[in-house]
C-alpha cells in the first residue's frame, strides 16, 4: 500500500489545508450521521410509543364494546328468561284452572313431571348464563392484565406485534365463542319453546274433544253454576241478610201497630165505659128525681085525704 499522492503542483500549505479541510469534513459528517441516527432512534421510539398508545386505546375501546355487548347479552336473556318465567307461570296457571274439572288428566305422573323438568331446566339455563357472564368478565380482566404485564416485561417491537395479533385473534376467537354460546342458548330456548306450544295445543285439542261431549258439557255447566254460585255467595248472604233485617222492621213496625191498635181499642173501651158509667149515674139521678117526685106526690095525697 502507497500513500495517496498529490500533484507536484501544489505548494505545502495548500497541502496542509486541504488535509485540515478533509478532517473538518469527515468530522462535520461524522456528526452530521450521528445526528441522524440519534434522530432516527428518537423517531422510531415515538413509534413505538405511539403505537403501544394505540393498542392501549384499541384495548379499552374492545373492553368497553365487549362490555357493553355482553350487558346487552344479558339483558336479553334476562327478557327470555321473564317470558319463559310468564310462559311456566301461564302454563302453572292452566294446570290449576283445568284441574277443577280433568284433576285426574292434568294431574298424570308423566306430564308434571315433565313441566316440573322443563322449569328447572330454564332455572339452570338462567343460572349457567349468569355464570357465564360472570366468568367472561373475570377472564377479560385477566386476560387485560396478563397483556399489559407482557407489554412491560417484553420491549421488543416484533413481540409486541406478535402480541397484537395474539390479542386480535384471540378476540376473535372470544366473539366467536360468544355468538356460539348465544346460538346454542337460543336454540335451547326456541326448542323449549316449541316443546311447551306443542304441548298446549295438544293438550287443547284433547280438551276440545273431550268438551264436545254432551255430559261433560253439562257438568261443566253444573260446575259453572257452582262456582257462579260460589262466587256469588257473599253476596246473596247480603240479600239474605238485608231480607231479614227488613222482616225484622217489618215485624218490629207490626209489633207496634198491634201496640198501637191495642190501646186504641183500650181508649175505646174506656171511652164505652165512661159513657155507660155517665148513662148509669144519670139513670141513677133520675130514679132518685122519680123517688123523690113519688114521695112527693104521695105527700100531697096523703094530704089531700086527710
Amino acid at each position: 500500500m502507497h500513500a495517496p499522492t498529490l500533484p507536484p503542483t501544489l505548494p505545502p500549505q495548500t497541502l496542509s489545508l486541504f488535509l485540515l479541510l478533509h478532517f473538518l469534513l469527515r468530522l462535520f459528517l461524522l456528526h452530521f450521521l450521528l445526528k441522524l441516527v440519534l434522530h432516527f432512534k428518537l423517531f422510531l421510539l415515538l413509534k413505538i410509543l405511539h403505537l403501544l398508545l394505540l393498542l392501549f386505546l384499541l384495548n379499552l375501546f374492545l373492553l368497553l364494546f365487549l362490555r357493553l355487548f355482553l350487558l346487552k347479552l344479558f339483558l336479553l336473556l334476562k327478557i327470555l328468561h321473564l317470558f319463559l318465567l310468564l310462559l311456566f307461570l301461564l302454563n302453572l296457571f292452566l294446570l290449576l284452572f283445568l284441574r277443577l274439572f280433568l284433576l285426574k288428566l292434568f294431574f298424570h305422573f308423566k306430564l308434571f313431571l315433565l313441566l316440573k323438568i322443563l322449569h328447572l331446566f330454564l332455572l339452570l339455563l338462567f343460572l349457567l348464563n349468569l355464570f357465564l357472564l360472570l366468568f367472561l368478565r373475570l377472564f377479560l380482566l385477566l386476560f387485560f392484565l396478563l397483556f399489559l404485564l407482557l407489554l412491560i416485561l417484553f420491549r421488543l417491537f416484533l413481540l409486541k406485534l406478535l402480541l397484537l395479533f395474539l390479542l386480535f385473534f384471540l378476540i376473535k376467537l372470544f366473539l366467536l365463542l360468544l355468538f356460539l354460546i348465544k346460538l346454542f342458548l337460543l336454540l335451547k330456548i326456541l326448542h323449549l319453546f316449541l316443546l311447551n306450544l306443542f304441548l298446549l295445543l295438544f293438550l287443547r285439542l284433547f280438551l276440545l274433544k273431550l268438551f264436545l261431549h254432551f255430559k261433560l258439557f253439562l257438568l261443566l255447566k253444573l260446575l259453572l253454576l257452582f262456582l257462579v254460585l260460589f262466587l256469588l255467595k257473599p253476596f246473596l248472604l247480603f240479600l239474605l241478610l238485608l231480607f231479614f233485617l227488613l222482616f225484622l222492621l217489618l215485624l218490629i213496625l207490626f209489633r207496634l201497630f198491634l201496640l198501637k191498635l191495642l190501646l186504641l181499642f183500650l181508649l175505646f173501651f174506656l171511652i164505652k165505659l165512661f159513657l155507660l158509667l155517665l148513662f148509669l149515674i144519670k139513670l141513677f139521678l133520675l130514679l132518685l128525681i122519680l123517688i123523690k117526685l113519688f114521695s112527693l106526690l104521695k105527700l100531697l095525697l096523703y094530704i089531700n085525704n086527710f
